[in-house]
């Protein structure tokens, strides 16, 4: 009996091991990133190390893209009160890869609230390493930027 129970036990760890093994195999984080596949029908990107690159007329913004899975949580306080939804964020992969798009020249800034445009610039002094998300018009240009709250 003794001896029935160590082989299962060694069997379902070996298992596990195997499985560990191919999970790290398909890790996202090391290949192409699927964000790095942008088509011009997306709407919605997420992006960190973000640079801005200005000439005579624009302002492009250099990234890397972010791949991530984005859930709904419901949130209370400790007694069960002021129940609210709070977004959840998973980073898959980012890209190794530099992006670059157009910053239209009145794009709104969101942290919690609405912040002003020179907000934007700052915190990106401050915050090389933050998270944005990026909304774009049908031509491209940048017209929404929101700073995740990703801890």
């Amino acid at each position: 009996m003794k001896t029935t129970l160590l082989i299962a036990a060694l069997l379902l760890s070996a298992c596990n091991c195997k499985e560990s093994k191919d999970i790290n195999k398909s890790n996202p984080q090391t290949g192409i990133c699927a964000c790095e596949k942008i088509n011009n029908n997306e709407t919605i990107i997420y992006a960190t190390n973000i640079h801005i690159k200005k000439d005579a007329e624009n302002s492009l913004l250099e990234f890397r893209c972010a791949s991530m899975l984005i859930g709904t949580a419901s949130v209370s306080d400790i007694s069960g009160n002021n129940e609210h939804c709070e977004a959840m964020y998973s980073i898959q992969c980012v890209s190794s890869v530099n992006k670059e798009l157009q910053l239209s020249t009145n794009f709104k800034y969101f942290t919690d609230k609405l912040q002003s445009q020179d907000m934007f610039f700052e915190d990106l002094k401050n915050n090389e390493d933050d998270y944005f998300e990026f909304r774009l018009a049908s031509d491209r240009k940048i017209i929404s930027i929101s700073r995740l709250n990703i801890h």
